[in-house]
């Protein structure tokens, strides 16, 4: 039946499956959506598969193809289709109601995704895949594979490839790409698609809204086990040598040897794992022709693929908790786009002296729930957000907005900053996000820019101080109850204003015993009511500010490596900002645009705030943005150093990303310069 456009064609392969075929081609005619077609290709069943779908579906469209494997199956009925969607099938497989419509209505949304599915679920509940991993020494598994189904699983994730159990796949990229391998049968060559789709520039996406069942069938379990077994590693053989770059194979040729090795002595099969690889090298002119075609259609470098898609050295090796080193080391070179920060609100309940953002406070309506996701679903597995304003716990949907944030982005920590004003909603909902999301760390950093009144007159609202200190006290008391309520600090931007006071407020803060008490310089465009100190007074307060850093890394880093590397990395900063007040260079490149972004209260991109916007995402996905002209300019000019600022989060990310900055500059440079910054 159909109604709404576009179209969709289901195609649904089988094999002696008649006793579960009901289950599967049922859950297609109950869908809310019901602009489709349904084609079921078979392969010479003798269970009377024909006879049955004539007699009880006549308007799903069979065929049969004798000694066709799934590949070449789906292959056909693709080529019968000419819908804009397609959804391939197993026919043990089946769609909840309103699978169909979300699928479409996601593609709709999404231009630039290629293949998409969601949670597939077995008949007991449990998970049977959500999205694929592939590693770099060739192997491959079904993410959460065999896990019980408690929501671990509820984030859009950008992965290497997709179960095609049920998988929607959008006409454009086969007609670019092309269709499954034939000569891949059966196994891994959903892999392959997913592969060749991420390096020809399309998106994978795992769409945790998806939900559907794989039933599971003893078709398969009827097949011989050595056979399965040479089928299997040779379509992972085929695999890897056709879709990644020579520069690849050769690095990692180290991991595939000892993978072979491995298994040749471990696996049980042996003799048809060791055929595989024959089998692989006495065809290397077949895979050298697919693999030019494929190599050819090349849109991005794996290098840039292993950045934003997780690729791991081992399979077995993915679950395990990470060894925070290495991960350190894997993260200074990356070029993902690690941090957000997101202006959830223009609408702000102080009046704030050296406010930056004092042009575009009030005055425009907050984004809706709707846009966000909209705005979000552009990114995947972002380390951390940090949500600022105006106020943003003044948003009356504010648990809404961090739903929405941790749906789509996946985040490892948000960061809220706070005048501190709205005491009580600030505390309801901190608790109520806190208890729903334990496996996503929050840190609250309290705005404290002197004692008192002084605080009162820079924030423009009477009684601010008071009400933050008492904030600060009942946070303290939440976050003995929340594992997850990882920090609770004191932001202060130093000024001409506040400078002398800085004593006496950075003994204050100590007084409160919370976990840190960060220091920024004024910036921006404020108002022009405050001023930035002269570089004298600044390295008059330098060894003070040097000292309090000291002073929280002791408490929070107990193991002696970090807590060395933590205060280099803060004397780094002051020096940095010193040395850009002197007219001097960063020693290091700033990372903008690359490892974070800014995201606008009314959608638009900045590569960074103190940047013009380069668009709105609510018209352009950010890859989009980031390859404008005005963003091409932009990084041109970041690239000559240009543009080199004292904000502390843009000094502190961009620095992180050099070896010789962490290394030499750090250790060497900066002790040299200590003197002469730390009066």
């Amino acid at each position: 039946m159909k109604d709404n456009k576009p179209e969709v064609d289901c195609i649904i392969v089988s094999h002696n499956n008649q006793d579960i075929l009901s289950v599967c081609l049922d859950s297609i005619k109950s869908q809310s959506y019901t602009s489709y077609n349904a084609y079921l290709l078979d392969n010479d069943s003798t269970d009377r598969t024909a006879e049955f779908i004539r007699k009880s579906y006549p308007k799903v469209k069979f065929f049969d193809f004798p000694k066709k494997g799934p590949s070449e199956k789906r292959n056909i009925g693709m080529s019968m289709s000419n819908s804009k969607y397609i959804v391939v099938m197993d026919s043990d497989a089946a769609l909840t109601k309103d699978w169909l419509k979300k699928a479409v209505n996601y593609m709709e949304s999404h231009k630039d995704v290629g293949l998409c599915t969601g949670k597939l679920l077995t008949k007991e509940e449990s998970i049977d895949a959500t999205g694929g991993i592939f590693a770099k020494n060739s192997g491959a598994t079904d993410r959460g594979h065999g896990e019980k189904d408690v929501g671990q699983y509820n984030t859009f994730k950008r992965v290497a490839y997709l179960k095609s159990a049920t998988l929607i796949i959008r006409r454009e990229m086969i007609d670019s790409i092309g269709v499954f391998d034939p000569d891949y049968f059966y196994g891994s060559e959903d892999t392959d698609l997913g592969i060749r789709a991420n390096i020809c520039g399309w998106k994978v996406i795992y769409n945790p809204e998806l939900v559907s069942y794989h039933l599971g069938h003893n078709t398969m379990k009827k097949k011989p086990k050595k056979q399965e077994t040479f089928r299997g590693y040779r379509n992972v053989l085929l695999t890897y040598f056709k879709n990644f770059q020579l520069k690849t194979i050769i690095t990692y040729s180290p991991i595939l040897l000892i993978t072979f090795i491995y298994w040749i002595v471990s696996k049980k099969y042996r003799i048809e794992i060791l055929k595989a690889y024959l089998v692989t090298l006495f065809n290397l002119r077949d895979l050298l022709k697919k693999r030019k075609i494929v190599q050819s259609k090349r849109k991005i470098s794996d290098k840039e693929l292993f950045d934003i898609v997780d690729f791991p050295l081992f399979i077995r090796n993915y679950n395990k908790k990470k060894n925070k080193y290495l991960d350190f080391i894997k993260n200074v070179k990356t070029n993902k786009i690690k941090s957000l920060v997101f202006f959830i609100t223009t609408r702000c309940n102080s009046q704030c002296k050296h406010c930056f953002y004092w042009k575009d406070l009030n005055k425009s309506k907050d984004l809706s729930i709707k846009d966000i996701e909209k705005l979000l679903s552009n990114f995947y597995d972002v380390n951390s957000i940090l949500l600022s304003g105006g106020e943003p716990f003044i948003r009356e949907d504010f648990p809404e907005v961090i739903d929405t944030i941790i749906k789509y982005t996946n985040p490892h920590l948000i960061s809220i900053p706070t005048n501190g004003l709205l005491g009580d909603k600030i505390l309801k909902n901190m608790n109520e996000v806190l208890q729903k999301y334990p496996n996503v760390n929050f840190a609250i950093d309290c705005s404290l820019d002197g004692i008192e009144s002084r605080h009162d007159y820079l924030r423009g609202v009477k009684g601010n101080f008071r009400k933050t200190i008492a904030l600060i006290k009942e946070l303290k008391d939440l976050k003995k109850k929340h594992h997850n309520f990882i920090s609770i600090a004191t932001n202060t931007v130093i000024t001409k204003e506040n400078i002398e006071s800085l004593p006496e407020l950075i003994n204050l803060v100590k007084s409160l015993d919370i976990d840190d008490h960060f220091f920024d310089l004024i910036r921006g465009e404020h108002k022009g009511l405050l001023t930035l100190p002269t570089i004298k007074e600044l390295k008059n307060v330098n060894a003070l500010r040097y000292k309090t850093r000291k002073y929280y890394n002791s408490k929070r880093h107990k193991n002696r490596i970090k807590k060395i590397y933590a205060n280099l990395r803060d004397r780094h900063v002051i020096i940095t900002q010193i040395d850009v007040l002197e007219g001097k260079k960063w020693t290091f490149k700033c990372t903008a645009g690359v490892n974070s972004l800014i995201l606008e209260s009314d959608g638009s991109l900045r590569i960074c705030e103190l940047q013009p916007k380069i668009g709105n995402l609510m018209e352009n996905s950010p890859e989009t943005l980031l390859k404008s002209e005005q963003a091409k300019k932009l990084f041109k000019s970041i690239e000559n150093h240009a543009c080199d600022c004292t904000h502390i989060c843009n000094v502190s990310s961009s620095m992180n990303n050099s070896f010789w900055d962490i290394i030499f500059n750090r250790i060497f440079i900066d002790s040299i310069k200590k003197r002469k910054y730390f009066d």
